[in-house]
């Protein structure tokens, strides 16, 4: 497939968020690959390191409209910034996480790369799956700025 097929059958959606405490803060419940449940939708349990490095993979299993399926994370860069991950989960994904400071509070970015279903059933499943996935990441970045604002104000990670 050439370049420029492969750039028209996918799509990308993102989303951003503002955490209330340091970059830092944020990028320790990002890069803990066990509390990726309680912030993110649809994952149900994850196996893999507390805190991932390029190569590790994280297994686990999501809850996808009632479906109870299998998914993996490879992770592919962690810059200082942030995450990006090649993501498996019935669908593959190039998920990238990006976390600036402004100031005293942190800009949280989601993106989500993945390719558009082809024929005439897969547009209207790429319809639905792109609002799905906006949902999913507006959701898993309320949830993901919220625990990094508890952690900021206790100085503790509560599990």
């Amino acid at each position: 497939m050439s370049q420029s097929q492969s750039a028209r059958a996918s799509f990308e959606v993102g989303a951003e968020r503002v955490a209330k405490c340091r970059p830092d803060v944020v990028i320790r419940q990002l890069l803990d690959a066990s509390r990726w449940p309680q912030w993110q939708p649809e994952i149900v349990a994850t196996v893999g390191p507390e805190r991932v490095h390029v190569g590790d993979v994280v297994r686990g299993h999501a809850d996808l409209l009632g479906f109870g399926v299998a998914g993996q994370a490879a992770i592919e860069e962690v810059p200082d910034d942030g995450l990006v991950e090649d993501v498996l989960v019935g669908v593959r994904m190039r998920v990238t996480y990006q976390v600036e400071s402004r100031g005293a509070e942190s800009l949280v970015r989601a993106t989500i790369v993945t390719e558009a279903p082809t024929g005439i059933s897969g547009r209207v499943l790429g319809f639905l799956l792109r609002r799905r996935l906006r949902r999913m990441q507006v959701t898993a970045l309320d949830r993901l700025t919220r625990l990094a604002e508890a952690s900021s104000s206790t100085g503790i990670i509560e599990p």
